[in-house]
């Protein structure tokens, strides 16, 4: 503890010589500081639909002729499809159909104004995958 001691104390005063203008944090503000959430994944071409952020875009499907992309995540189905559905009420997309297949896969249709969006929600073990249609 008194090694412990000497060291910040030490730290502090090379700090406070070469730095003087430097203001230091306290420690109360250091655990208080957070980051900003990422931002989520603005879909090109997809009429500005946000998915959440941390996807990895898997390109076009093979025959989609760029109207099939999937976006593919590292977490829980569950936890993808909460975030997509807050994104889509905040950017004032409607759910004209929410269907669930009997292996789990969540099949939702967004409808913002003359424009339709397809999106299955599908994945397993932690791994989730968003297969978007327009």
């Amino acid at each position: 503890m008194r090694t412990q001691l000497i060291v910040a104390l030490s730290a502090t005063v090379a700090l406070s010589f070469f730095a003087p203008n430097l203001a230091l944090a306290s420690p109360d503000e250091v655990v208080s500081a957070k980051k900003a959430p990422p931002a989520p994944i603005d879909v090109p071409n997809f009429h500005g639909l946000k998915i959440p952020a941390g996807g990895k875009a898997g390109g076009p499907a093979p025959g989609g002729k760029g109207k099939i992309v999937v976006y593919r995540y590292q977490a829980e189905k569950a936890a993808i499809d909460k975030q997509l559905r807050s994104l889509l009420s905040a950017g004032k997309w409607t759910i004209k159909a929410d269907t669930k297949s009997p292996r789990g896969t969540v099949r939702l249709e967004v409808v913002r104004g003359k424009h339709t969006v397809k999106i299955s929600v599908t994945g397993a073990r932690g791994q989730t995958a968003l297969i978007l249609t327009r």
